[in-house]
């Protein structure tokens, strides 16, 4: 059985949704979407990981197409002040974007990819980027999370290039930076 993605355009309404697919694989896993923020409200950017895979919606979400050829993603978003850069992660390590999706690298902390694991990333077993969370308060800096082993929260100042390891902590999912108190920072694990 295929998952579909689907789109409102009144509120959620629960006979206004339908189904916006056209460009996507028939899959099993779509594991994230992201908005580009600075796109024109009348026509919004998005991005999807299907199946580990980067797809990108310049149409508010009719029409997809792959951007990039990288598989093993399961986490994607936009930088919230330039719409150039994209970041994507999943076992494969923390990749960017620096043109809207058109050419990716690997900018990757050694410790946040696990290229053999291929566990899908809501289980115990994975290993590998677990969430990224670009700051909406400053820009250029990003809060990246990794579940395994010694892996645990990174942070970059300038767009992912290079990173410093914040805290280590073998169960860590996702991480929250606080827009009114920009010392605080919230970080989500399975165990303790």
């Amino acid at each position: 059985q295929s998952s579909h993605l689907v789109r409102s355009d009144a509120s959620g309404h629960v006979s206004s949704w339908q189904i916006s697919n056209v460009g996507l694989p028939l899959s099993s896993k779509i594991t994230d979407i992201a908005i580009d923020r600075n796109s024109p409200e009348s026509n919004r950017n998005l991005y999807c990981i299907v199946s580990g895979a980067i797809y990108k919606s310049t149409d508010d979400g009719f029409s997809w197409v792959r951007v990039g050829q990288i598989d093993g993603l399961s986490f994607v978003e936009v930088d919230p002040y330039d719409s150039n850069f994209v970041y994507a992660g999943g076992s494969q390590g923390f990749f960017r974007s620096i043109d809207e999706g058109i050419t990716w690298e690997d900018t990757s902390h050694p410790e946040m990819k696990e290229p053999t694991n291929m566990a899908d990333f809501y289980r115990h077993t994975y290993r590998g980027v677990s969430s990224i969370h670009p700051s909406l308060v400053d820009e250029g800096h990003i809060f990246v999370t990794a579940f395994g082993p010694g892996k645990g929260l990174y942070k970059s100042d300038d767009h992912g290039v290079s990173w410093t390891k914040l805290h280590t902590g073998d169960h860590i999912r996702s991480v929250l930076e606080s827009e009114v108190r920009q010392e605080y920072l919230f970080l989500g694990s399975s165990f303790l």
